[in-house]
């Protein structure tokens, strides 16, 4: 079974092509959206899927990227010649350091594409980062995170004033009320177009590393 890609996204997604998990039996998500100050909390992706029921094919992904002790095959792997730039999880989170290590190997498949990756578990981007740091050549020859995929760091907090980015992420996505941004002068650089127009994330080396959205 090979994995599935979301083809049509919506809204400031249209444009883009997206492998997603469901959050719904992520026990991430679950104990995150239960905490009010978390964005989790307010999550979209999950109203989304308790409203309209999950695609049983984020769930078969989820099951294939998390397994322990198998890389995916060959066979599994998307097809994404010829694509720009790729969404990893508009919907889900990673699951295991297994998850993080099969989208890497999808990323390393196409070096040609620009991948982005938002996540919240900076634990398991700081040991696959720790890894690659050890000069040890561990995934299939290669180091573990491909040059072509863009890590961000999502923040959990809503109207979170830290700027520090935690280690193996390439920058920083925080959501601010419009009430919170305002008081203290935040520029919010995300929103007003879509973002196959902007691109602001999909570059690591544009000098921006702190991405603002208001909260929606």
């Amino acid at each position: 079974m090979s994995l599935f890609v979301t083809q049509k996204m919506r809204g400031k997604m249209t444009g883009f092509k997206s492998l997603n998990t469901s959050p719904m039996g992520n026990s991430y998500c679950d104990r995150m959206s239960q905490n009010p100050a978390n964005i989790c909390s307010k999550c979209y992706s999950r109203k989304m899927v308790q409203a309209f029921e999950c695609d049983q094919r984020w769930i078969e992904n989820g099951n294939i990227l998390k397994k322990r002790g198998a890389l995916i095959a060959t066979h599994q792997l998307p097809k994404l010649t010829g694509i720009d730039y790729f969404r990893f999880h508009s919907h889900g989170e990673l699951i295991n350091s297994h998850h993080l290590i099969n989208l890497c190997i999808i990323a390393w498949e196409y070096p040609d594409t620009t991948f982005a990756l938002w996540s919240k578990r900076k634990d398991i981007i700081k040991v696959a980062k720790l890894w690659d740091n050890s000069d040890k050549v561990i995934l299939q020859g290669r180091k573990i995170i491909p040059p072509n995929l863009v890590l961000m760091y999502s923040d959990p907090k809503i109207n979170s004033l830290s700027t520090r980015i935690p280690l193996g992420f390439d920058k920083k996505f925080t959501v601010f009320t419009k009430e919170f941004a305002k008081e203290n002068n935040i520029e919010i650089n995300c929103g007003g177009k879509r973002c196959m127009e902007c691109l602001l994330c999909y570059d690591k080396n544009n000098g921006v590393k702190y991405i603002n959205e208001h909260l929606k």
